[in-house]
């Protein structure tokens, strides 16, 4: 630990080469712990690394949606303009379904 604390004050007062930066950032950060093995860091990478693809493949899900209702709604709408009528309540419906989309992302 005096190491440790030793070598995050030389960092911070005199800073690192930059040839090696990239190997020191993520011990800086916290992604590492001091004094890891190369596999244990290669499984936190590996976990990182299938987290990231998880919530990549929720947002793809969630824009297909989004997508899927707005032409949907544009639809509605063209179709009610082409036919010369106003804006019935299955277009508000589908305007207010997307409006009231949410922005919270589910913790696992």
């Amino acid at each position: 630990n005096y190491k440790e604390l030793e070598l995050l004050r030389l960092v911070y007062y005199g800073g690192v080469q930059h040839e090696i930066r990239k190997e020191v950032w993520p011990f800086l950060l916290g992604h590492y712990k001091f004094g890891m093995s190369k596999k244990d860091m290669s499984q936190i990478d590996a976990k990182i690394n299938e987290r990231y693809q998880q919530v990549m493949r929720e947002w793809k899900a969630c824009e297909i949606i989004v997508k899927q209702r707005e032409k949907e709604m544009q639809s509605a709408i063209f179709a009610k303009l082409s036919s010369g009528s106003s804006i019935d309540s299955h277009v508000l419906r589908l305007a207010h379904r997307d409006s009231t989309l949410s922005n919270e992302v589910k913790r696992l």
